[in-house]
């Protein structure tokens, strides 16, 4: 007997969405008066607990900026530094989602990414999470 196949989950980011973290980096540097690279090497080092939800966006930037050692910017400053880059660079990857949309015809169709909570909204949003059976996000779960 052949193995069935149960259902198939795609990943978020890089897959169904571009990969938006180099323009990010590249503004959030420019934000903080720093270099890309150093502002890349701290937030990977504290972006788990976000992704997480084991703390708010305002408590990961505040951690972030006693890492670089600055003052923090404005709360509203902060609540968009995740939102705007990842608005104006990442698109949906429309091949992919047509093939989502062909294989949900046939099979479950889940979608699994660690992601944050703000990103999830946006794709919310975009309507992005309604070709899927299942959304599997680590801020959630």
């Amino acid at each position: 007997m052949g193995k069935e196949i149960k259902g198939i989950f795609f990943d978020l980011g890089g897959v169904l969405v571009g990969d938006s973290s180099s323009a990010f980096f590249r503004e959030t540097s420019k934000r903080f008066n720093t270099t890309p690279g150093k502002v890349k090497k701290i937030i990977q080092n504290e972006e788990n607990s976000l992704e997480k939800g084991q703390e708010t966006t305002l408590q990961f930037w505040v951690h972030v900026c006693k890492k670089l050692q600055i003052k923090c910017p404005s709360q509203k400053t902060l609540l968009t530094l995740l939102t705007k880059p990842y608005e104006k660079h990442v698109k949906i990857n429309r091949k992919t989602l047509k093939l989502v949309q062909e294989l949900r015809q046939n099979y479950p169709v889940g979608i699994i990414s660690n992601t944050v909570k703000e990103h999830s909204i946006i794709n919310k949003k975009r309507g992005l999470f309604e070709n899927f059976d299942i959304v599997l996000l680590s801020h959630d779960v």
